[in-house]
Order: C-alpha cells, then sequence, then structure tokens
C-alpha cells in the first residue's frame, strides 16, 4: 500500500468474511468420486444435470433427442482444452472432498454433486 492511500481491503467487509473463515488442514484420505453421486435428474424433467448444463450454456442450441441426448450444438470454454467437452464441476469433487465433503451424507454430496450453476437459469 502507498504511503497516504488507504485500502479498502483493509477494513471491508469482504476482508471481515474472509478472516471469519476457519482454517484447517485438508484432509487428502480416501477420496472417491463414486461417492458423489451426481448428474442425477433433480427436476425430474427427464435431463439430467449435466445435460441440462450443456443445453443452457451451448452458444448454437444442440438437437435433443431422447432420453435427452444432446446432438450437435457448439459451445465455448474460457479453458480450452484440446480434445473432447467435459461439463464440470465449479469447484471439483476431489477439492470439495479434501476440504471436508467428506464428512457429509450422501444426500448432501448428491446434492452438491448435481448443483447447477446459477448461470444455467
Amino acid at each position: 500500500m502507498r504511503r497516504g492511500v488507504r485500502s479498502s481491503w483493509a477494513a471491508s467487509p469482504l476482508r471481515d468474511a474472509v478472516e471469519a473463515l476457519p482454517a484447517a488442514e485438508e484432509v487428502r484420505a480416501r477420496y472417491t468420486r463414486t461417492a458423489f453421486k451426481h448428474w442425477t435428474d433433480t427436476d425430474r424433467d427427464g435431463c439430467n444435470t449435466g445435460k441440462e448444463v450443456l443445453l443452457a450454456e451451448a452458444f448454437t442450441t444442440p438437437e435433443q433427442g431422447a432420453r435427452c441426448a444432446v446432438e450437435g450444438g457448439l459451445w465455448y470454454s474460457p479453458v480450452d482444452a484440446a480434445g473432447g467437452l467435459d461439463v464440470d464441476h465449479r469447484v471439483p469433487l476431489t477439492e470439495a472432498w479434501n476440504s471436508g465433503a467428506g464428512q457429509w451424507p450422501a444426500r448432501e454430496l448428491e446434492a452438491y454433486a448435481s448443483d447447477r450453476p446459477t448461470s444455467c437459469g
């Protein structure tokens, strides 16, 4: 910080909130992706969460076939990877596990893994 310039970060509600977060060692033992039942059809419309994200995030709308099969379409990713498209979680499941999700009950793991990002409507 430059002398004579007060940082808005120094006394902000965000800083207070960050400082109030508990700090703990991550637990990296016994992670298994299958503990998270994911890509479920939480709204029971016939499309699982992964397909709903694909449909909602497409720049060119794909064809929706039987059992919500998605064909065609065009997507843009700011993290452009060589290879195929993989719809994944904003916070990887392994990171959630390491940060305490390993202590959650099965229904909470499923709810976390099948949560749609707010940008999907």
